[in-house]
């Protein structure tokens, strides 16, 4: 074998391993691409979540801010059906209803017992 044997072999092997190399690092460079783009979105959407978590933890109520207006908001109620009762109270008092069924109730059980328990 000579030189310019050794140098096609060469040759042949640079072409046989060149393309196929070259194709590789073109698909690779491709994908590379791809990798960043995709990983620039995601950064944008995390940054975005990020920020939406910051807001709604501005806007939360702690645990003792809360206790504090639930029982404002139960003590109020209490207060209202206290009211409520109280008025209820004061109405049948001022009607007189109570007083009122108490008679009919009476005049009808005279009525009946001098009927024979007939109306």
């Amino acid at each position: 074998m000579t030189a310019s044997d050794y140098l096609a072999i060469a040759g042949l092997l640079a072409v046989m391993m060149g393309a196929p190399m070259a194709i590789m690092v073109t698909v690779l460079k491709g994908i590379r691409t791809d990798a960043r783009e995709i990983a620039q979105r995601l950064d944008r959407q995390f940054a975005g979540i990020e920020q939406r978590v910051r807001e709604l933890e501005a806007g939360k109520v702690s645990h003792a801010d809360w206790v504090r207006v639930t029982t404002s908001h139960l003590n109020r109620l209490n207060s209202l059906s206290g009211q409520m009762a109280e008025l209820s109270g004061k109405i049948d008092g001022s009607l007189g209803l109570g007083a009122g069924v108490m008679r009919i109730a009476t005049a009808l059980e005279r009525k009946t017992e001098g009927h024979d328990g007939k109306l």
